[in-house]
């Protein structure tokens, strides 16, 4: 029986281990650092396609000019 005892002394505590590294991730990927960042490249991937955007018509708009 007390075979039985520590095995299920080790499960629950190799259960807990892995339940703290998820709850771990996951505070990781709610933290307000990687809120900040996901943020900061979201704007900065909005920026960079309507610069394109701008640059693209910009280019039209000489090349239109100078035909």
């Amino acid at each position: 029986m007390a075979t039985r005892s520590d095995e299920l002394t080790r499960d629950i505590q190799a259960t807990r281990g892995r339940m703290d590294r998820t709850l771990d991730d996951i505070g990781d990927r709610a933290g307000p650092g990687r809120l900040t960042e996901r943020m900061r490249g979201a704007v900065e991937s909005t920026r960079d396609t309507v610069m394109g955007t701008v640059a693209d018509v910009r280019d039209g708009a000489a090349d239109g000019a100078g035909g």
